[in-house]
């Protein structure tokens, strides 16, 4: 290792060299060492930043408002890791060129014979950090690039009012069923101070961190474990919380990867009003940087499963199998019912067990339509019919199940441990085999996916969308001579993904895995997003998702994607299922679908509970006391939802409530509202006050129900309006 002391180092010498001059500096040649800088700053109109002038790293931030916060440790020694290598300055020769507002960095490692070109740019109140040039002159080939310790930004505990976000994730053991697991982030919001210094870095794809007046938070471009992040404080205290890069792939299974990007936000903009600038600033700018869905799930889009058929035994019982749930033909008859109760609303109609002989089975081909349920001459005449009804037929798949001896079992693309065996994800089916899991890397780069789905897309007719169980980015492979892990996982996903775009097919996913954020434009029934950050972050950018029981959720009115059958039935596993009723269609799409669509159209800025008292409940065999809280939403157009303790909702937008428990006054248009209750009756509704002494018409969705009838609204906005019990009544303005 050459010796790197300041005027003994040649790379540091060149970095003086050239920062002297571009910093204006009159300096003789023995003085060159001796006087370098050791520091750059660039600056916009709110923000300036202080980078070291010998290695691409920041150490102070400064903004027009007098708020700073630190960086990198200066003390520290630089380092860069390449394909898990350290190389330290002595390694490396560094030449710097800066501008006002930029600064890049010429970084050459002599012995690997390569070369990266770092920016650092401040646009506004964030900095722009980037790789922008990787050139291999050897036989070396990058393939994993990260800065140990290299914090972009610290928020010091700044005597008890420094606070950091952190959304935390467990993961399900190997040797147990469900193996790889992911979960969902759990959010872990800490006072900095009293939280422990941790001796190891955490990794994370979302994180934030404030002190009065500024909150800092980074976004990139790596698929997953975004960034790192760690309390600092040794075994005392926490004194910061840390940020910093996670690792970044260059190349993954020999594929060179997009060039990383990241910005770091540090934001003083209080934009919710609330007199503070924390995490909900941090999440809003997030929000800002997603890319926006399309409407294809749109919640006004009522999107349902219909039970076609269920998991079976291996071996036919005595008696033979229990009938289909609902067949091809008696699906159309939901499909009519949707269309009556919902005023002929779009439908998105998924059908589960349509394959071989049921829910789950065939896995991995999707090539066979289940003839039970009336075979593929049934299922393309349903769709055809269901497009009468603005209805668009969907299939539940699983692209990642595999069982021996069916059709496209292939142990190529299973996932392997150690020794290169597949690992067991579950076993759907007493005494059948073993259902293995499907490496999203390996079946998209060898084609298999391709030529499975392909198949599937030559049986069955597909358009607009699909649904994919299942879809998780954990089925991570580590056999002989693979190194196969979420980050891989993750972009072959994505992959998968796009394929299905490009195609005119938008993917629904079955919950709201944030590896897919970004790709995925709606998740399915079966799990919704409890961390309020990633809440807040994806509102109206992720549409789906299951109602809420708890949490501050539930002033978001998310709603369930349900399952409907033509019959009752106990299936395999112990699932109950009821016959469809037009009054629980109803309630779903009004109290539910409708009433979030709407709200997803509002800006939120502000989510948070208020406590209202204190409850006594049992936990661990122990009576404990713990808070009672309302849950609050809040809107940028000023309407507030509110969940009481006791589960009641409101919605206040402006002088009305759309939302009063089981009641629901919709805006659809200017001159356009939706009524809804589940109780009929004569009633004095609110309207909004634009509409005072309106002439309007009332007129049920459901034209059997009666004729349209005319009212005036009074000056005081309310109207006496009877209405019938679980049916809809669209309001229009005459005048």
């Amino acid at each position: 290792m050459r010796n790197t002391a300041l005027c003994k180092s040649i790379p540091v010498c060149r970095i003086a060299i050239v920062g002297a001059v571009l910093l204006g500096l009159s300096l003789g040649p023995k003085d060159l060492c001796a006087q370098s800088p050791d520091s750059l700053e660039i600056r916009s109109e709110t923000l300036s930043v202080t980078l070291d002038a010998k290695f691409p790293r920041v150490f102070k931030y400064q903004t027009a408002s007098g708020k700073s916060l630190p960086a990198a440790l200066e003390s520290s020694r630089p380092t860069i890791k390449l394909n898990g290598q350290l190389y330290t300055a002595s390694d490396l020769d560094v030449r710097v060129q800066s501008t006002a507002s930029a600064v890049t960095y010429g970084m050459r490692v002599p012995s690997l014979d390569l070369e990266l070109d770092w920016r650092f740019a401040i646009e506004g109140n964030e900095l722009v950090f980037e790789l922008t040039k990787v050139s291999e002159g050897g036989s070396f080939r990058l393939q994993t690039l990260e800065f140990p310790d290299h914090y972009l930004v610290r928020v010091p505990a700044a005597e008890g009012k420094g606070e950091a976000y952190r959304g935390e994730y467990g993961r399900q053991k190997w040797n147990e069923p469900f193996s790889n697991l992911l979960w969902q982030s759990t959010a872990h919001f800490m006072k900095i101070s009293e939280a422990d210094g941790e001796q190891y870095p955490k990794d994370t794809n979302w994180a934030s961190a404030d002190v009065p007046g500024v909150v800092a938070t980074i976004s990139d471009n790596i698929p997953y474990w975004k960034l790192k992040t760690q309390v600092l404080g040794g075994e005392g205290p926490g004194t910061d919380f840390a940020m910093w890069l996670g690792t970044y792939y260059y190349r993954i299974a020999g594929d060179v990867q997009p060039l990383l990007q990241s910005r770091v936000a540090v934001l003083t903009e209080d934009r919710n009003h609330d007199g503070a600038v924390n995490w909900m600033e941090a999440a809003l700018w997030h929000r800002d940087h997603m890319r926006t869905p399309s409407n294809t799930y749109e919640p006004k889009t009522f999107v349902y499963i219909v039970f076609i058929d269920w998991v079976k035994p291996v071996k036919e019982p005595p008696g033979g199998y229990a009938p289909p749930i609902t067949s091809f033909a008696e699906t159309l008859e939901i499909v009519r019912a949707v269309a009556k109760v919902t005023g002929n609303a779009k439908q998105r109609v998924t059908l589960v067990g349509w394959q071989f002989t049921g829910h789950d089975t065939g896995y991995p081909a999707l090539n066979q339509v289940n003839e039970r349920a009336g075979g593929a001459a049934a299922l393309r005449k349903l769709v055809k019919d269901a497009a009468e009804y603005n209805a668009n037929i969907e299939y539940h798949i699983n692209l990642n199940d595999a069982y021996p001896d069916n059709p496209f079992f292939d142990p190529s693309v299973l996932q392997f441990n150690r020794e290169g065996k597949p690992y067991v994800w579950s076993y759907q089916f007493d005494g059948a085999p073993p259902d293995y899991r499907i490496s999203n890397t390996k079946q998209f780069r060898s084609g298999y996916f391709q030529r499975r789905i392909q198949s599937f897309l030559d049986t069955v007719p597909v358009s607009e969308g699909i649904r994919l169980d299942t879809f998780r980015n954990c089925d991570i492979s580590v056999g002989p001579g693979e190194d196969i892990g979420f980050v891989s996982e993750t972009v072959y996903g994505g992959k998968i993904l796009d394929w299905f775009m490009e195609r005119g097919i938008v993917p629904l996913t079955e919950g709201p895995v944030d590896a897919y954020y970004g790709k995925a434009e709606g998740v399915q029934h079966r799990f919704v997003i409890s961390d309020p950050f990633q809440l807040m972050m994806m509102q109206g950018k992720l549409y789906g998702g299951g109602k809420f029981q708890d949490g501050v959720g539930q002033a978001l009115g998310w709603a369930m994607n349900l399952g409907y059958s033509i019959r009752e039935s106990n299936e395999l596993g112990g699932m109950h299922l009821n016959k469809y009723s037009e009054a629980e269609i109803a309630d779903m799409y009004y109290l539910g679908n409708l009433t979030q669509s709407y709200l997803l159209k509002k800006n939120l800025i502000w989510l948070g509970t208020e406590k209202v008292g204190e409850k006594r409940v049992e936990k661990d065999g122990k009576t404990v006391t713990v808070p009672r809280n309302n849950y609050i939403a809040r809107f940028s157009d000023g309407t507030v939802s509110t969940v009481l303790d006791d589960g009641s909702w409101t919605v206040v937008d402006h002088d009305f409530k759309s939302v009063d428990g089981q009641r629901r006054v919709i805006p659809i248009a200017d001159n356009e509202i939706i009524l809804y209750s589940v109780d009929g009756g004569a009633v004095d509704w609110t309207l909004p006050s634009q509409w005072a002494r309106a002439n309007i018409s009332a007129t049920p969705v459901d034209s059997s129900v009666g004729a349209a009838q005319r009212y005036i609204v009074g000056a005081d906005s309310k109207v006496k309006i009877s209405t019938k019990g679980r049916t809809a009544y669209i309001l229009k303005r005459l005048n």
